[in-house]
């Protein structure tokens, strides 16, 4: 009996030893930021250009010398407009129309696929300087100037966008939240709140 014990601790042992040195096959910890100085940020969009981000014609690029601009900026009207209309329950890559892992940009609702697809997700960001995407397959928020994945928890002005792409996908609404600043500036989180009564 005391033989069988001490053939399972030295499996165990054998275990983790191979554990340990496989390391590279394990993985490693995500911590997302907490706050983002790009969620702030200001963005100008030429009016020549299609915001959901078809291809464009050349022939619309040649009359945008002297068109107006817009700035956009997360949670700004015109974004939350052009999430909850241009992206719908299974959004595809405006470029390549994969379905599979694509990325919404939260300042004027592109879709691209990842860099594991085609990478046009990335390539949107280069070209318009639009830094904070959501995946639509496991709902996380990315930085592409902090290369980093932003806490949804910690950053109050991500819930609106958060808020609409999570009821398209699941049909219902988060919990996120409610998050206050006392008068020392110091944040305190509240009791989660539904945000579903607003939509």
């Amino acid at each position: 009996m005391n033989t069988n014990n001490n053939d399972n601790v030295s499996s165990i042992n054998t275990l983790s030893t191979t554990t340990d040195n496989t390391d590279t096959d394990i993985g490693f910890e995500i911590i997302p930021l907490s706050y983002c100085p790009h969620c702030t940020d200001t963005i100008s969009i030429d009016h020549s250009s299609n915001l959901s981000s078809s291809s464009s014609s050349s022939s619309s690029s040649s009359t945008s010398s002297s068109s107006a601009t817009t700035n956009l900026t997360l949670n700004s009207s015109l974004s939350l407009s052009l999430l909850q209309n241009n992206v719908n329950e299974l959004p595809a890559c405006t470029m390549c129309h994969d379905t599979k892992e694509n990325w919404i940009c939260l300042i004027c609702a592109n879709i691209g696929c990842s860099r594991y697809v085609a990478g046009h997700g990335t390539d949107h960001y280069q070209q318009t300087n639009h830094s904070i995407a959501l995946s639509y397959s496991d709902m996380s928020i990315w930085c592409y100037e902090c290369e980093n994945y932003l806490n949804i928890f910690h950053i109050p002005i991500l819930y609106e966008s958060f808020r609409i792409l999570y009821y398209k996908k699941f049909k219902q609404y988060p919990t996120l939240p409610i998050i206050t600043i006392d008068s020392n500036n110091a944040e305190q989180e509240n009791t989660p709140a539904p945000l579903g009564d607003q939509l």
